[in-house]
């Protein structure tokens, strides 16, 4: 499918009121356009009663900067002092740390037929996209950015004035569309982003990363460590070219952070659940390791987590059933995976948002069993295990505080305010409550 293949009223129940002209309001007649002349004038206002537009994500950016358009991003640079990088007791195996990036101030672009006159977008160089507006996402999701191909809900702050587009929900996706999603001639999935941001150019002497990775005679990049040699996932390519600490050209990991087990070193993997599925293995894990049965609204805030957190359990950002971008460090007897991702270097360089990206190790499982479990397990054990009676009385708020940043007497399971953890989780666990079967 192509984007201007999309007739007018396709995603949204818009009509032309009482023209007898039908078709694509982009490509009309002399007299069509006389009639709708007519219509606004005279007849009830198309969008009168419409307060929210479906549209499709067709291009995305990373901004490294707040933006006025994005208050969140403002209020973060006053109120929040995240630490990208978790710093883990290596001994303890229970302290493996989700580490969530700070927002990443993601502005999309969002294709809307029966708003936009103009014609729909074809491809990474089309020039219209520079004249569209950035929206941002009020439901995007820690760490991850929304597939392009994606429909979402999209509400205006003036809608008269078409002022300030919100993502509010994202409805299903991604979808193929050439050009925007899907290559046409490759027969595979786009992954090139429209004027991506550019990191910043981090040396070898910073606290995250180590040297580049050697090139062997085959042409493929090993972390040497000692005598080891550990494989950088030939799913990346790299241009050694580009900023080393770049997305193109992204640092080693530290030898000293790695597993020492090689031999349970797994390849990248896409997996996906549905949130009904996800709730099914809580209860039970829950059953298993903490003892007793639990109803859907004791559970509803661990679900609305796992939602946030594996991109509602999506292909694109669900790998090897890790249930929360849980690392995988030295004392790690498991199995992993290196994956690519991207972290703040220093104190200064998450003021500027300047973002450094790694080859960083992950847990990985063999079933979504195998995963839960050791998800309740570290969320219910050690020094996490405070937000037991928070998750059970469905108190978002409260269990997003007693995990959260230790400055706020939290855990440090994860490292953003509790309000904003609590907003991202909280719409996802009453989403699913509101039509878990019984």
């Amino acid at each position: 499918m192509k984007a201007k293949d999309l007739r007018f009223g396709t995603l949204n129940p818009i009509s032309e009121n009482t023209s007898t002209h039908g078709g694509d309001r982009r490509r009309t007649t002399t007299v069509t356009s006389i009639n709708r002349a007519l219509d606004k004038a005279y007849e009830k206002d198309t969008l009168l009663g419409v307060n929210e537009f479906n549209g499709i994500v067709v291009f995305s950016r990373l901004k490294t900067y707040p933006t006025y358009k994005n208050r969140s991003s403002l209020l973060q640079e006053y109120t929040i002092a995240a630490d990208a990088v978790s710093e883990e007791d290596e001994d303890d195996e229970e302290d493996a740390e989700l580490v969530i990036q700070e927002y990443d101030n993601i502005a999309y672009k969002v294709y809307i037929p029966e708003l936009d006159p103009r014609p729909a977008p074809d491809g990474a160089d089309c020039t219209l996209l520079r004249t569209y507006s950035d929206v941002y996402s009020d439901v995007s999701i820690i760490k991850t950015e929304i597939p392009l191909g994606s429909i979402v809900v999209v509400r205006y702050e003036d809608k008269e004035n078409l002022f300030n587009p919100r993502i509010v929900r994202v409805m299903e996706g991604p979808i193929r569309i050439d050009g925007v999603s899907w290559d046409p001639d490759a027969q595979e999935p786009l992954q090139s982003t429209f004027l991506e941001g550019t990191p910043s150019t981090i040396g070898v002497g910073n606290n995250i990363g180590g040297p580049p990775a050697a090139v062997k005679a085959d042409g493929s990049r090993v972390v040497v460590c000692g005598d080891k040699e550990i494989p950088i996932p030939p799913r990346y390519v790299i241009d050694t070219s580009a900023p080393y600490g770049s997305k193109k050209n992204p640092m080693s990991p530290r030898c000293d952070l790695l597993p020492t087990n090689l031999g349970n070193l797994r390849e990248w993997q896409s997996t996906t659940s549905t949130y009904n599925q996800a709730a099914t293995q809580i209860k039970e894990s829950w059953e298993k390791i903490v003892g007793g049965s639990v109803t859907n609204k004791q559970i509803a805030v661990l679900v609305g987590q796992w939602g946030s957190e594996t991109g509602n359990g999506s292909a694109a950002h669900y790998f090897n059933w890790n249930p929360g971008g849980i690392k995988a460090y030295k004392s790690w007897s498991g199995k992993w995976i290196l994956a690519r991702t991207h972290e703040f270097a220093s104190d200064a360089d998450r003021a500027a948002r300047r973002a450094t990206y790694i080859f960083s190790p992950f847990r990985a499982y063999d079933s979504q069993e195998e995963s839960i479990d050791n998800w309740i397990r570290l969320l219910t054990r050690g020094r996490h295990k405070g937000g037991i009676e928070y998750i059970l009385n469905k108190d978002y708020i409260g269990y997003a505080t007693a995990i959260g940043p230790a400055t706020g007497g939290g855990s440090n399971y994860h490292t953003t305010a509790p309000e904003a953890y609590a907003a991202i989780i909280e719409p996802k666990g009453e989403a699913w409550l509101a039509d878990a079967p019984t």
